[in-house]
C-alpha cells in the first residue's frame, strides 16, 4: 500500500510541479518562485527527476509564450496563477470553473485585462502520468495497481 500511495502522490505532485514551474517561468514573481520551490522540494523527496521536469516546464512556458504572442491582439503576461495546489471547491469558488469538467491548469492574465486558461496536461506516457483525474474516475486504481 505504501508504494502505491507514493506513486499516486508523485503523480499528483508531478502535475503540481508542471503547473507551478510553467507559471514561475511565465511570471517570476516572488509568490510563484516560492510556490515552485516548495513543489520542487516535495517532488524531489518523492523521487521525481526535478532537472528533467524543470526543462519540460521551461519548454512548456516557451510554447505558452509563443501561443500568447499569436493571440489577436497578442497577450503580454502580467501574471500567471497555478491551480493544482487548490482543492476542487477552492477552484470553483475562486475561478468559477468545475475542475472535473474544465481542464484548465493555470491562468495567464494579460496586461490588457484578459484572462486565458491554459491546460498543461501531459498524456504521452501513462506510467509517468502528470494529469488530473480528468473524467476517468478510477484511473489511478487501474493504472497504479498495474505498474
Amino acid at each position: 500500500l505504501g508504494d502505491v500511495y507514493k506513486r499516486q502522490t508523485l503523480a499528483k505532485v508531478s502535475g503540481d510541479h508542471n503547473e507551478a514551474g510553467v507559471c514561475a517561468f511565465l511570471d517570476p514573481s516572488e509568490s510563484n518562485e516560492s510556490d515552485y520551490r516548495k513543489v520542487q522540494e516535495q517532488y524531489i523527496s518523492l523521487g521525481g527527476d526535478d532537472r528533467r521536469a524543470n526543462k519540460q516546464n521551461q519548454a512548456a512556458a516557451e510554447k505558452v509564450k509563443d501561443y500568447l504572442s499569436k493571440m489577436k491582439p497578442p497577450c503580454e503576461v502580467e501574471k500567471a496563477e497555478a491551480m493544482g495546489h487548490l482543492g476542487n471547491q477552492q477552484i470553483r469558488d475562486k475561478y468559477g470553473i468545475d475542475p472535473k469538467v474544465n481542464p484548465t491548469d493555470f491562468f495567464v492574465y494579460c496586461k490588457d485585462g484578459r484572462r486565458k486558461g491554459i491546460s498543461a496536461k501531459i498524456y504521452s506516457n501513462p506510467k509517468n502520468i502528470t494529469m488530473k483525474n480528468s473524467g476517468t474516475k478510477k484511473a489511478e486504481k487501474y493504472m497504479f495497481n498495474s505498474l
